[in-house]
């Protein structure tokens, strides 16, 4: 933890109501984020630490911190994986 981190350019996104459909316009795949998902996105609209992520969360939602870090991480690195993530 405790990198910068931003959405990948080549990245199309449109919010829907309860989620975002994001397009990776390089690997021409669409991805579907559920609520919780596209608040990351969002916060990823610009260079974040991933801690800020974690505080952010943990703020808004009701979840114990361990397992919110652990999804954080989870999900970051996921991202990271498919191309729609740069540490910066």
């Amino acid at each position: 933890m405790g990198k910068l981190v931003q959405r990948a350019r080549g990245m199309l996104g449109s919010a829907q109501e309860n989620s975002t459909l994001l397009l990776n316009v390089q690997a021409g795949r669409y991805h579907e984020l559920n609520e919780v998902a596209s608040r990351i996105w969002e916060l990823l609209a610009q260079p974040i630490d991933e801690d800020d992520i974690v505080a952010t969360l943990e703020a808004e939602y009701d979840v114990p911190a361990a397992d919110c870090r652990d999804q954080v991480i989870a999900f970051l690195r996921e991202l990271r994986e498919r191309g729609m993530l740069e540490v910066v």
